[in-house]
């Protein structure tokens, strides 16, 4: 079950990018934060500490969902390129049903983050807006 949940995430990130609802790659999912495009970022589960520190300090205090999903292969195939570390879900239908999903079938932590810099939780909103 957990795996067909991953399954349906994965297509509807597929299906937003294709409707120009979503921004694949750590840069993108970034700037789509710094603009306040984002609603939902979805990133690889063996994404580099690093990329994942960027996007989660560009999301903290924005109020954005950071979902940690599958790996980077899995979630490039998902949107139809190369190993992707990020993608920025822009399109609020498609975040809200993304984000229900993964957070529904995925025993990921939800709560809001003191510390921007800290990597290591599933689930994680940063901050309000």
């Amino acid at each position: 079950m957990k795996r067909r949940s991953i399954s349906g995430a994965l297509g509807l990130i597929g299906l937003a990018r294709r409707a120009s609802g979503a921004h694949a790659g750590s840069a993108a999912a970034v700037r789509a934060l710094r603009n306040g495009d984002a609603m939902l970022v979805v990133t690889a589960r063996d994404a580099a500490r690093g990329q994942l520190a960027k996007i989660e300090r560009a999301a903290f205090g924005r109020g954005v969902r950071v979902v940690a999903a599958a790996d980077r292969r899995t979630l490039g195939v998902a949107l139809g390129r190369g190993p992707t570390t990020a993608v920025a879900v822009t399109h609020p239908g498609f975040a809200e049903r993304i984000a229900r999903i993964l957070i529904k079938h995925d025993s990921a932590e939800i709560g809001d983050r003191a510390d921007p810099d800290a990597a290591n939780s599933n689930e994680r909103v940063a901050g309000a807006r």
